[in-house]
């Protein structure tokens, strides 16, 4: 039987903890429900706000986002749109392959699969260093943006 998202991620929370010398938190825990539910990848204050009722400081849920990126629970995403950068953190699962088209002029994420691609760098062999997941982003401009500048030269 398949495991859920829930059951991987308190696993590897629960391995973390005992290694790392932590008690269980139910607020850690809380958090890590309330971030399995979301559409991934989700912004801090998207977190935040799944915590709202359960009155989870916005504190809080930054230190609780920088031990799960510690316990390899989520990662961070730095995304660059002009001057600003946003992070956006995604759960990581065993293997994952997560390959992302992220528009530079709206932000847009588009995840794709692509075999071929998975198959080279899983075939890479690297000195001193044992593949375990990957994430590729590719960058550029959507379908709509395009089609949007093109109006917009047009008129």
């Amino acid at each position: 039987m398949k495991k859920s998202l829930l059951d991987i991620t308190s696993e590897r929370l629960k391995a973390y903890s005992a290694q790392a010398g932590l008690r269980h938190s139910d607020v850690r825990q809380t958090v890590l429900e309330k971030l399995c539910l979301l559409p991934q990848p989700f912004t801090t204050e998207e977190l935040a706000q799944a915590c709202e009722e359960d009155r989870i400081s916005i504190g809080t849920i930054y230190n609780v986002l920088r031990l799960f990126v510690s316990a390899h629970i989520v990662h961070a995403i730095e995304r660059q749109r002009g001057q600003r950068t946003k992070t956006l953190y995604e759960v990581e699962a065993d293997n994952q392959v997560k390959m992302q088209m992220i528009c530079e002029k709206c932000g847009r994420v588009s995840y794709f699969h692509d075999k071929a691609i998975e198959r080279i760098i899983r075939a890479r062999k690297y000195s001193n260093f044992n593949l375990q997941q990957f994430t590729l982003f590719v960058y550029g401009e959507c379908k709509k943006c395009k089609q949007l500048k093109k109006t917009k030269n047009n008129l």
